[in-house]
């Protein structure tokens, strides 16, 4: 691929009677943490960075979509991101 790219995959499940969002998935980058959030604030994810490297991406973070679809709500999955926790 050419450029930055980024690639997001999810499963779970979507209530159409109530617009009940679950979703579990990840988003996986080309560009590190560091370079995503760049600056002095990115040397704040120094010690974290290699959490986030898998599978030659620059960096995959597993995230949640869950709430509804009025109101959803975006988080990371941070006991996820420990080394042998299941992806």
């Amino acid at each position: 691929m050419n450029g930055l790219w980024a690639e997001l995959q999810f499963a779970g499940t979507y209530r159409l009677s109530d617009g009940a969002l679950n979703f579990t998935g990840t988003a996986k980058m080309e560009s590190s943490i560091l370079k995503m959030v760049g600056g002095w604030k990115g040397m704040l994810f120094a010690p974290a960075d290699h959490l986030f490297k898998r599978d030659g991406a620059g960096s995959e973070v597993p995230i949640h979509i869950e709430g509804t679809r009025e109101e959803p709500k975006f988080g990371i999955d941070f006991e996820r991101l420990l080394p042998g926790e299941k992806r």
